[in-house]
């Protein structure tokens, strides 16, 4: 597989971490070793095919915002994220992290 959502609750370093509360979000896991609460969608990207930080950035852009009807849960299936290679996506995460 590409990396995806997981079904366990504790974290690895660099899972990207997807709620939806009165907005959409998402954040970067460094450490890892987190129990995340039910609510909270696990996205375990493989470090070759995703920047983590790159992913977080689109998965809570507008765009996806937009794409989730209000009073429902996450759809993930209704996240668009850019078409663009690993060096693009890192040079993109390297400018978030600084």
């Amino acid at each position: 597989g590409q990396g995806g959502a997981v079904n366990d609750r504790v974290t690895e370093p660099g899972d990207v971490l997807i709620a939806r509360h009165s907005r959409l979000l998402a954040r970067v896991d460094r450490e890892g070793g987190r129990v995340v609460a039910r609510g909270v969608t696990i996205i375990r990207p493989k470090p070759n095919q995703f920047d983590p930080d790159f992913l977080a950035a689109c998965m809570a852009a507008g765009w996806n915002e937009a794409l989730q009807p209000p009073g429902f849960g996450l759809s993930l299936k209704e996240i668009e994220v850019p078409v663009l290679s690993l060096t693009e996506q890192r040079h993109i995460g390297d400018q978030l992290r600084s």
